[in-house]
């Protein structure tokens, strides 16, 4: 039976859609935890950047690439600055507009935007920085007290954070969206399964959190 990836991709934007609906209802009812909707911007623009990576239309290669790591940095920055929200940090702006400005500097300057190499590069240093960031500050909110979600979350954005960087020594090797090589349906499927595995683990993870949270309370 061949694979149905449109079918694979739509259920998958529902599902991360669903996920950041489940974040601002959760924050409707916890108006004080500040964080949740940046982890349902994370949704939100991991999302999109998925529907806009795997555009099956070479006219559009150029936007598919160019808007759709935007949109991946930009998610990036939400892990990280959910996470600096979460221990009462402030969320630095000037640290989305300089890495979008670069990767926009980079493609005009360059003319980049129809390879996967750059994109590939610059997502792999994006999730190192700010989701291994979000992991770190994670981490360094609260050592006392900190519920089995928090490690889980804690956990979770270090493994993400740990697979970009085991990702960069073979970026020349594997196929796309593991490297920077053209791939296929079949290798874009598993990493559509595994950000949707990652999508509910860090939901399921946040849900645990706050009600563990309310029992200690």
């Amino acid at each position: 039976m061949p694979l149905d990836f449109s079918a694979m991709l739509a259920l998958s934007c529902a599902v991360t859609a669903l996920q950041g609906a489940i974040m601002l209802v959760l924050w409707q009812s916890r108006r004080r935890a500040l964080w949740l909707p940046w982890r349902a911007a994370t949704f939100a623009l991991g999302g999109a950047f998925l529907f806009l990576f795997v555009i099956d239309d070479e006219s559009m290669r150029q936007i598919s690439i160019g808007l759709g790591t935007a949109t991946f940095i930009a998610a990036t920055f939400t892990v990280w600055s959910s996470s600096r929200v979460f221990a009462g940090k402030p969320v630095i702006w000037a640290a989305l507009i300089a890495a979008l400005g670069i990767w926009a500097g980079l493609g005009i300057l360059t003319d980049t935007l129809g390879s996967l190499l750059p994109a590939a590069l610059v997502q792999s240093l994006a999730g190192i920085a700010w989701i291994g960031g979000g992991a770190l500050e994670q981490f360094r909110a609260r050592r006392d007290g900190r519920t089995f979600g928090e490690w889980g979350v804690i956990v979770l954005y270090a493994a993400v954070a740990l697979f970009f960087a085991a990702r960069l020594p073979f970026i020349l090797l594997w196929p796309f969206p593991f490297g920077a090589q053209e791939g296929d349906a079949a290798w874009l499927a598993v990493f559509v399964v595994g950000l949707d595995v990652a999508a509910i683990l860090l939901t399921t993870l946040t849900v645990l959190g706050l009600r563990d949270e309310e029992v200690a309370a």
